[in-house]
């Protein structure tokens, strides 16, 4: 899904220069009941550094986003029906570098994040990106969860494009990309690590192609269960 961009910048002029400075989020903790908002307030907004001046008043990154529900990194968006009324809340990263990796769901990391709320400020689902991603735990991860992977060996065993991964509370949907150019896959920084740049599903001995994982917890309700099928998130 790609995230409209309220471009801020006529209204807000930031004092101080690039920086990511995000808390590091396990992701297999959050539950259907974790409080969205908080979790991402604490963990990305507030941590960011940057000024903000409006009419020659400084404001923080945390009351900016209260008040425009965007900064220069992060954004809130309403989800909304066919009859345009709100039904949740998706909080993501709008900007990031490929090299990292401070997203964690098990084993695997990642760079980049969405994160989905009803209208009671509960996580329904989450969805995280990765470019850099180590072949060998990505094998681990999938053959942990796949019953037809089980008895793999990691020197045989070839990706598939998709994977749907039934839990007790939760569905877990794999994609590999492939395509290195594509979103939500970002130009890679000067100190990014190499990653395979095939553009089939045969990866190097070392890392894997670009992949996506979306966790979307059960009950999430029949309007919300709409939305991420309309979305593709639901097959």
């Amino acid at each position: 899904m790609k995230i409209k961009l309220i471009t801020l910048f006529v209204l807000l002029s930031m004092l101080s220069g690039y920086s990511q400075n995000f808390n590091s989020i396990q992701f297999d903790t959050i539950k259907r009941e974790t409080l969205t908002k908080e979790l991402f307030l604490k963990n990305v907004v507030a941590k960011d550094k940057d000024i903000f001046e409006i009419e020659n008043v400084n404001y923080t990154a945390l009351e900016v986003f209260k008040k425009y529900k965007q900064t220069r990194y992060a954004v809130q968006n309403e989800i909304t029906n066919d009859q345009n009324k709100i039904i949740g809340q998706l909080y993501a990263i709008e900007r990031y570098t490929e090299s990292d990796t401070l997203f964690k769901f098990e084993n695997l990391k990642f760079n980049r994040f969405e994160i989905y709320s009803d209208n009671e400020n509960k996580t329904i689902a989450f969805k995280l990106y990765g470019g850099v991603q180590k072949f060998n735990e990505l094998f681990k991860f999938i053959k942990k969860y796949n019953i037809q992977d089980e008895n793999s060996d990691v020197k045989t065993f070839a990706l598939q494009d998709y994977y749907n991964l039934k839990l007790k509370d939760k569905t877990i949907f794999l994609k590999v990309t492939n395509n290195m150019e594509a979103e939500p896959s970002p130009a890679p920084s000067s100190n990014s690590e190499p990653i395979a740049t095939e553009t089939s599903n045969k990866v190097d001995d070392k890392y894997s192609p670009p992949i996506e994982v979306t966790v979307i917890f059960n009950n999430v309700g029949i309007e919300l269960e709409e939305y991420l099928k309309e979305n593709n998130y639901l097959r």
